[in-house]
């Protein structure tokens, strides 16, 4: 596993994220029948009432996401930032990129088959707030009935798995439904941080609609000096192998499809990519873009 910096940004290559695997992989199994500099951007274009897009056999609808939304005012990955998938997704993830990780990081001996981590812990708290370890700060299993109420954290990342959900964020609502054979991740990029004491830019997420002990809602807070610019493209290809394989997702054999839905909540930016594997592949591969409205 490499570790490597970039900028203030540190993150742990594909093959060290595989090891939150166990955490992750609980996500969504419920199935019928699934930086900017500037921390005060404006958005110049017009809001939607409604809209709906097509995906799979199902629709993604979304009520107050601009229609259209300049490139320019868009975090993408580029410069020390890559993303090799495209697709949309690299308004969300790339490498360097914020990492949540699992007890299995701490190993620092040879053969662990997530990855080897000769730097162990070491690694996590050289990072600066990059790499988190999983917790019940940052991981909850929506285990009760909603409306649930979790929090985007400024300068970070809200991270949501799940088989259908209604979110509510900031002045955006998103409608998730549930779809034959499909699991959702659902992707928040939270209002800029501004690194500021007496200040609060974290914003509360709504939940309802969804299963009770089949949502999984993670977040990755700012790191200590700067906002947690992407999340790790690494990471995100082992939670979709996750998803299409198990961690009880349809059972124990996992969702042939999975829907990512990327909100920046800045901007009103967003994208949808879906993809459609078998399971053992490789969860960089095969995304298809769906929607994006810059």
């Amino acid at each position: 596993m490499n570790i490597r910096e970039g900028a203030k940004y540190l993150a742990v290559a594909s093959a060290g994220a595989a090891v939150t695997a166990g955490g992750i992989g609980l996500a969504g199994g419920y199935n019928h029948d699934v930086a900017k500099a500037d921390p005060t951007p404006t958005i110049t274009s017009s809001a939607s009432t409604e809209a709906s897009i097509v995906v799979s056999d199902g629709t993604v609808s979304f009520t107050g996401i601009p229609t259209s939304v300049d490139l320019s005012r868009v975090d993408v990955a580029k410069g020390v930032f890559k993303n090799t998938i495209g697709q949309g997704t690299e308004m969300a993830y790339a490498e360097p990129g914020g990492l949540l990780v699992g007890p299995d990081f701490g190993f620092a001996g040879k053969g662990n088959p997530m990855g080897d981590n000769p730097q162990g812990w070491v690694a996590m708290y050289n990072s600066k707030g990059e790499i988190q370890p999983i917790s019940p700060v940052t991981q909850e299993v929506l285990h009760y009935e909603g409306p649930a109420t979790q929090s985007v954290p400024e300068g970070g990342w809200m991270i949501m798995s799940t088989a259908q959900a209604n979110v509510k964020v900031g002045n955006y609502e998103i409608d998730l439904p549930n779809i034959q054979d499909n699991n959702y991740f659902f992707v928040v990029r939270g209002l800029y941080g501004d690194m500021k004491q007496d200040t609060d830019r974290n914003t509360d997420a709504v939940i309802t609609n969804y299963k009770p002990g089949h949502a999984l809602v993670m977040n990755l807070q700012s790191g200590t000096e700067t906002n947690i610019g992407f999340l790790s493209q690494g990471q995100l290809a082992q939670m979709a192998e996750t998803s299409h394989s198990g961690g009880s997702n349809l059972g124990d054999g996992g969702a042939s499809k999975l829907t990512l839905v990327i909100l920046d909540l800045n901007t009103g930016a967003i994208s949808i990519a879906e993809q459609d594997q078998a399971r053992g592949q490789d969860g960089s591969k095969d995304w298809v873009s769906v929607y994006k409205n810059w």
